[in-house]
């Protein structure tokens, strides 16, 4: 294992640590995503028990809440590099 391995495990350690969990690990790279979904299931029972009351709520955690995926890159010098993902970008994940 190289020095670039541990790096890439020093910046993947540094996301989880601050919440992030990890959905691919390669040799180079890694994504992690950052943020949490709502919960719609329960805000849609908490509305229709409230008679729509809780929508207003369920309209504010869906927009303040989503998640982000982010990747995480080590290149030949062992630079760093932390790049916001856009969604439905999977074609920019290289996967060997």
């Amino acid at each position: 294992m190289n020095d670039n391995h541990y790096k890439l495990d020093a910046a993947i350690a540094d996301e989880v640590g601050a919440g992030a969990r990890v959905e691919y690990r390669g040799e180079v790279n890694a994504v992690v995503i950052c943020g949490n979904k709502p919960n719609h299931i329960l805000h849609l029972i908490l509305s229709v028990v409230s008679c729509g009351l809780w929508l207003p709520m369920w309209a504010l955690v869906a927009w303040l809440n989503y998640e982000e995926r982010v990747m995480i890159t080590v290149d030949e010098s062992g630079q760093v590099s932390r790049k916001v993902v856009p969604q439905g970008a999977s074609s920019v994940i290289t996967r060997p």
